[in-house]
């Protein structure tokens, strides 16, 4: 078996593997931190924001945009041009439908 001499070079190519493994592991770590955050953030944004009225309740005060056409505007009995609310609509029962899409 013929001996060939060392060049030095082992030592240097196991320090740059040792390197390149430490920053795969680092973006690996990265990663996973940012995909937790990504799914924890995502499951805060699905939580309700506020919850539904108890029965016998009021209904939560929402502002709604002013129509643009003036017989909307006069059959809601509306005379600003400011957002409103539904107590402000000239009506003796108001029907809200309220519908749950995602």
């Amino acid at each position: 078996m013929i001996k060939r001499p060392s060049l030095g070079l082992q030592p240097v190519r196991s320090k740059i593997c040792d390197e390149r493994g430490k920053m795969m592991k680092t973006r690996k770590v990265f990663f996973f931190v940012a995909l937790a955050l990504v799914a924890v953030l995502l499951t805060l944004g699905m939580a309700p924001a506020a919850a539904p009225p108890e029965k016998g309740g009021t209904f939560p005060d929402i502002r709604l945009p002013v129509p643009t056409d003036e017989a909307q505007k006069r059959y809601l009995g509306l005379e600003a041009d400011k957002p409103f609310g539904i107590p402000e609509i000239k009506a003796q029962v108001v029907i809200v439908e309220v519908f749950n899409t995602y």
